[in-house]
């Protein structure tokens, strides 16, 4: 009886890590995928854009591929993050959204629930 309670938390890890690679699949023809979790990070240091004032800062970003980009909510104004229909954020007015760039080119984005609220992030090799 024992045992089978202690395979159910490896059954339910199994079945997130499926989940997030199903995902980050389904992201990766757009060159975005979703961030892995902070132990996994390798690479470059993460890059922060904070969302504060009705903009995003800095509006022009460099990164790198492989390279993660946290959005940081610093104000209680709902925003959300549009880089494609496919690639966004949930609509929140705090907390953070990350993102990890997997091929190199000019990803813009928006702020859909604000006008003019835009922002770019260039990815380099």
């Amino acid at each position: 009886m024992t045992s089978r309670f202690r395979s159910r938390p490896r059954a339910v890890r199994a079945l997130l890590a499926a989940m997030l690679a199903s995902l980050a699949i389904a992201a990766g023809g757009l060159g975005i995928a979703a961030a892995p979790a902070p132990a996994q990070i390798a690479g470059p240091k993460p890059l922060q854009i904070s969302i504060k004032a009705l903009k995003f800062t800095p509006s022009k970003a460099k990164a790198k591929v492989g390279q993660t980009v946290n959005f940081v909510w610093q104000e209680n104004v709902a925003h959300n993050i549009i880089f494609s229909k496919d690639q966004k954020s949930k609509t929140q007015s705090k907390g953070l959204w990350s993102t990890t760039f997997t091929k190199p080119g000019t990803f813009k984005y928006q702020c859909t629930l604000h006008p003019g609220m835009k922002g770019e992030v260039d990815v380099t090799k």
